[in-house]
């Protein structure tokens, strides 16, 4: 196994065992048929990590922000979303902050308008798709990052909520 590959595998049970745990102590997640469907989505961004940043790109060889969320939702959810960040932002049901739940999305500002957007992990981080950080391509990110907490605009929702997610542990 190459290196990317072990490292996109290391970084994939890392976040499967930090969400398992933040619902381990709820008694209501037998039956919850969007939960799974937020860790398919998150699970399957994650598979993405090391992808190059490519704009208009939408495949393993390079992907831009909403590339990443459109093919994840396409391939996952069977759900085709709008391809730009700015028109996801106009699609999304905005939410408080404070309802954010891993599997919303995160928009931010970086031109003057909406232009990025990322999946929000749950523990203050989020992944996406970066052309301008040291690091590039598809990579996690916390919310306290200088420039994305500056750049940071609303929450949005295309996946139902779920109680499993308003325990105080997975408050972010």
């Amino acid at each position: 196994m190459n290196k990317k590959k072990l490292k996109k595998s290391f970084c994939v049970c890392i976040w499967l065992c930090i969400l398992v745990f933040q619902f381990s102590g709820n008694e209501n997640n037998a039956d919850n048929k969007s939960l799974s469907q937020r860790l398919i989505f998150i699970n399957a961004a994650l598979q993405y990590l090391g992808t190059p940043y490519k704009y208009a790109g939408c495949s393993e060889e390079g992907m831009d922000c909403s590339g990443l969320i459109y093919k994840t939702a396409l391939d996952t959810l069977n759900l085709a979303l709008p391809r730009s960040a700015r028109e996801l932002g106009e699609f999304v049901e905005k939410i408080d902050d404070e309802e954010v739940q891993p599997g919303d999305l995160l928009f931010f500002n970086t031109t003057g308008r909406i232009s990025h957007v990322g999946i929000y992990l749950g523990s203050g981080n989020f992944v996406h798709s970066s052309s301008d950080d040291a690091v590039t391509g598809v990579v996690i990110t916390s919310l306290t990052n200088v420039y994305w907490k500056k750049c940071y605009r609303f929450a949005g929702r295309i996946l139902e909520p779920e109680d499993i997610f308003l325990n105080p542990i997975a408050a972010r």
